[in-house]
């Protein structure tokens, strides 16, 4: 594992570095070194392209990214603008989020996924990536982590879609606050 990559879970070794904000590739996984867009074979990148593409804001130049991420990209920009049904601005922020759904009992329940991150904030939700398809209406307790630049946030949210990443064995979904986010103690 190299010094800048993010870690998996929240277990890394004493003295590695940790990765926080919106500037690295969201098709990259530190653990393998490895790109989540490349499906047909590995690619297992070499240092300076790491540097350059995967764990900087340069990773739409990548060639791999431009080549499977990016088709998506550009035929949106192509495409008619949607209406905005937004109720709130969405700020591109990549932090590192936990959650577990919600089963109605009185207990805390254990954190389901621990390797997720966000795409974006608003005052009414938040957009991450997670690997995990998650059924609409499903309520979940979520954390997220600011890697030390603030009080990490937790709340309540109930997932109001989940949609898979093309080329990826990842799913975009969007939770809607059912309590208003607050620091975590």
């Amino acid at each position: 594992m190299h010094s800048n990559d993010p870690p998996h879970t929240g277990k890394r070794p004493p003295g590695k570095k940790r990765m926080t904000g919106c500037c690295a590739c969201p098709h990259w996984e530190p653990e393998n070194r490895s790109c989540l867009l490349v499906k047909d074979g590995l690619f297992l990148p070499v240092e300076e392209h790491v540097a350059t593409y995967c764990l900087s804001s340069q990773y739409t130049l990548c060639r791999h990214y431009e080549l499977l991420a990016g088709e998506a990209e550009r035929a949106g920009r192509n495409a008619t603008p949607p209406v905005n049904r937004r109720r709130s601005v969405r700020i591109p922020n990549r932090h590192f989020f936990r959650f577990s759904e919600i089963t109605g009992s009185d207990q805390l329940p254990s954190i389901r996924e621990d390797d997720a991150w966000t795409i974006d904030l608003s005052d009414h939700g938040i957009r991450f990536v997670t690997r995990q398809k998650l059924a609409p209406e499903t309520a979940v307790r979520f954390v997220v982590d600011t890697g030390g630049t603030a009080k990490s946030l937790q709340g309540i949210g109930r997932v109001v879609w989940s949609e898979p990443l093309e080329n990826t064995a990842l799913f975009h979904a969007g939770i809607a606050f059912v309590e208003h986010p607050v620091p975590a103690v």
